[in-house]
């Protein structure tokens, strides 16, 4: 369900944010659905209020930071992507974003509890 959730948002499809929200408040899941919740809720067009959209990127990093915490293989693309939409909830623009944030591929290291 994440995987077509982040297809059908990338390809400009307005998916209603409350099937993003119902996906990301069922049962926890894998790291891969999670960094495809992560594409989709940056790539979604549909309009959202501020607030919810600021708290739907938060819920969607909490459970990232969860899964990343026990999982073996640290995808760093992943994380850089998953603080970029952070920030873009909190209204940081994009050029902001881009100029602040290089997306630096798989050289991110990720040592120590994320908890």
């Amino acid at each position: 369900m994440c995987l077509w959730l982040r297809v059908l948002t990338t390809s400009g499809v307005a998916v209603p944010w409350e099937l993003i929200s119902h996906v990301t408040a069922s049962n926890p899941p894998s790291l891969e659905s999670i960094v495809d919740l992560i594409h989709a809720v940056s790539s979604g067009n549909a309009a959202i209020p501020a607030e919810s959209y600021a708290k739907l990127c938060c819920e969607v990093f909490g459970q990232f930071c969860s899964a990343l915490d026990t999982a073996d293989d640290k995808p760093g693309g992943s994380i850089e992507h998953a603080l970029r939409l952070v920030l873009k909830a909190y209204g940081v623009s994009p050029d902001d974003i881009a100029s602040s944030l290089p997306i630096t591929g798989s050289t991110a290291k990720v040592q120590g509890s994320l908890k």
